[in-house]
C-alpha cells in the first residue's frame, strides 16, 4: 500500500469539488447511452486516504509493493482492542517406546506483540511408576517443566511475552519407563495482544 507517487501527485490534498447528482456506482457507459463514469481525483483521494488511515492507526508505514498491509493493520487493530484473540489446541494419544519421548507442537503468526498463555498436559491410562518429564517451550526456549514419578496426570502452564511474527509452542514428554502406559498428550495456547 502506498500513496500515489508517479510524478503527477501534489503534496497537499486539493479541496474536493462539490458532488454532482445522486451518489451511485461507476458504469462502463453501456446504460442508455450514458458515457463511462469518470473516476476523478477526489474519489481516488478519498479511497486512498481511507486505506492510509487504517495503516496509520495500526502504526504501519506504507511500503511500495506490499499488498497485505491493510489486512495486517486490521488484524493488529482487532487484536489490540480486544475484539479478537488467537488460540488453538492439539491432543494426541500414543504409547511411548521404552525410555522414549515425543514432542507435539503448534505454530501460528502473532500479528502484533502480545502475551501467550500455554498449557500442556499428559494423562496416562494407568499409573506411570517411572520418572516422567513434561515441558513447555516457546520458540525453542523452555518455560516450564515437571519431573515426577508415580503419576497418572501432569500439567504445565506458562505465560510469556512474544513479539509479532511466527511463534511455535511445543510440549515434550519423556519417560524412563521400560513399559510406559498409553498417554493423552495435549497442548493449547491463547494469544492476547499487549
Amino acid at each position: 500500500m502506498y500513496r500515489l507517487a508517479n510524478g503527477t501527485q501534489v503534496q497537499t490534498q486539493p479541496t474536493p469539488q462539490v458532488a454532482t447528482g445522486t451518489p451511485g456506482f461507476a458504469t462502463y457507459g453501456e446504460i442508455n447511452g450514458q458515457p463511462p463514469s469518470d473516476i476523478d481525483p477526489d474519489r481516488f483521494n478519498d479511497q486512498q486516504e481511507e486505506l492510509m488511515s487504517i495503516l496509520a492507526a495500526a502504526g504501519i508505514e506504507p511500503e511500495i509493493g506490499v499488498q497485505n498491509q491493510v489486512l495486517t493493520a486490521l488484524q493488529k487493530l482487532f487484536l489490540q482492542y480486544g475484539k479478537v484473540s488467537l488460540g488453538n489446541w492439539t491432543e494426541q494419544y500414543y504409547t511411548l517406546a521404552a525410555s522414549g519421548n515425543k514432542t507435539i507442537s503448534l505454530t501460528f503468526t502473532a500479528p502484533c506483540a502480545g502475551y501467550l498463555h500455554l498449557i500442556a498436559s499428559a494423562n496416562f491410562s494407568s499409573q506411570n511408576t517411572s520418572n516422567t518429564l513434561l515441558t513447555t517451550t516457546v520458540n525453542g526456549t523452555q518455560l516450564s517443566s515437571d519431573n515426577v514419578s508415580g503419576t497418572t496426570a501432569m500439567t504445565n502452564h506458562a505465560c510469556v511475552a512474544v513479539a509479532a511474527g511466527s511463534v511455535t509452542v511445543s510440549s515434550y514428554l519423556g519417560t524412563s519407563s521400560s513399559s510406559p502406559p498409553t498417554v493423552g498428550h495435549t497442548l493449547s495456547y491463547l494469544f492476547v495482544p499487549s
